[in-house]
């Protein structure tokens, strides 16, 4: 029975440390991570693979670090939508920030199409009168 207990604590000692790593691995992962480049779509999808991870190692992330981590990956073209979440009086769901995000971004790309047509717009309409 002595050898069986020791075995057992020798296998949650080898397997609880790896845990451990991960967990830290994953959760500097998750507070890391930064939207850059990345389509709003996949910056949110990295961060639900984080909260993901975590909860597969039994850490289960709580809507308002999902939020956190979200709000402080992204850049100053969303801080009107960080400054509405984090003025709220009634706290935002991971779902509804998702939402805005998406909503932010798709108004963020049609204006700044509206401004390119604009400026094509005008550049022709300049080539055109020097001719």
């Amino acid at each position: 029975m002595d050898t069986s207990a020791k075995i057992w604590k020798a296998v949650v000692a080898l397997y609880g440390s790896k845990t451990t790593s991960k967990l830290m691995f994953y959760r500097r992962t998750l507070h890391s991570q930064r939207k850059g480049e990345l389509s709003m779509k996949d910056f949110l999808v990295k961060i639900k693979g984080c909260c993901d991870h975590l909860a597969s190692c039994g850490e289960i992330i709580s809507e308002h670090e999902h939020i956190t981590a979200i709000l402080n990956g992204l850049s100053p073209d969303y801080e009107s939508v960080i400054t509405i979440v984090t003025s709220s009086q009634v706290p935002y769901t991971v779902q509804g920030v998702v939402s805005m995000l998406l909503d932010a971004e798709a108004r963020q790309q049609l204006v700044s199409t509206e401004i390119s047509s604009s400026a094509n717009v005008v550049s022709h309409q300049t080539s055109d009168s020097t001719v």
